[in-house]
C-alpha cells in the first residue's frame, strides 16, 4: 500500500525537471504476522519539481523487507521516481542525489561496476534501462538541506509502519536523522562494507 499526492500539471518537453528522492530504514521492527517474518520498516519519498523549484508532484511509499538496508531503499526510490517521471511525460531531469556512492554511479549513464551483483545488479540495471529513455538526465550531488522535504515524505512513510504512527512520536517528522527514540538510517552508515556494495566507488564526497 503506497501513498501518493499531486496536483495535476501539465508537464511540457522542454522543461528540465527536478527529481528529488530520499529512502530511509528505521531501526525498529515490525511484529511479525501470524506464520510471517518479522520485517525491517522502511519507505522512501520521491518529489518532482519545475526549473524554478515549485513542488508538482510527491509520493512517499513504506517498504517492507526482512533483509532491506537503507541502500536498497535509496535506489528504489530513485527506480520510482524515474518511473513516475516517465508516466508524467517528463523528457527532460535533473537528478537530485544525496548519497555519493549512488551519485558516483547515476551521474555517468551507462556506467557499470564489476561489483553489482544479485538485487543491486538488478536496481542498477533498471536505473541505466529508464535513464536512457529520456532525452536528457543528469545527476547533481546536493547536501541534506536541499531535500529535506523528500525527507519528511520519507520519514512519514516509515512512521506510518510503527506502533507510535497515532501519534505517540509527535517528533518524528524532524530532522535530526532519528525518529523519536528510535534511529533512522539516513546517512552512509553501510559504507563499512564497500567490498560487497555495488554502488561504492571510494568517491571523496564529504
Amino acid at each position: 500500500v503506497f501513498e501518493t499526492q499531486s496536483a495535476p500539471t501539465k508537464f511540457v518537453d522542454n522543461v528540465v525537471y527536478r527529481l528529488y528522492f530520499k529512502g530511509l530504514v528505521s531501526d525498529e521492527i515490525a511484529p511479525a504476522m501470524e506464520g510471517g517474518k518479522r520485517t525491517a520498516i522502511a519507505g522512501f519519498g520521491v518529489a518532482i519539481c519545475d526549473e524554478t523549484g515549485k513542488l508538482l508532484f510527491e509520493l512517499k511509499e513504506p517498504v517492507s523487507n526482512p533483509v532491506i538496508n537503507r541502500r536498497e531503499v535509496e535506489i528504489r526510490a530513485l527506480i520510482r521516481g524515474l518511473s513516475e517521471s516517465l508516466d508524467l511525460g517528463i523528457r527532460n531531469v535533473v537528478i537530485y542525489c544525496k548519497d555519493c556512492e549512488i551519485y558516483q554511479n547515476v551521474s555517468i549513464t551507462g556506467r557499470s561496476n564489476p561489483k553489482e551483483k544479485g538485487v543491486l545488479q538488478v536496481f542498477a540495471e533498471e536505473v541505466r534501462r529508464l535513464r536512457k529513455k529520456f532525452d536528457s538526465s543528469e545527476a547533481t550531488l546536493v547536501a541534506r538541506n536541499d531535500i529535506k522535504f523528500v525527507y519528511k515524505l520519507a520519514r512519514e512513510a516509515v512512521v506510518s509502519q510503527t506502533s507510535g504512527a497515532d501519534g505517540e512520536k509527535s517528533d518524528a517528522n524532524d530532522d535530526d536523522g532519528h525518529d523519536g527514540d528510535k534511529h533512522v538510517d539516513d546517512d552512509d552508515h553501510d559504507d563499512d562494507d564497500k567490498d560487497n556494495n555495488p554502488w561504492a566507488y571510494g568517491c571523496g564526497c564529504d
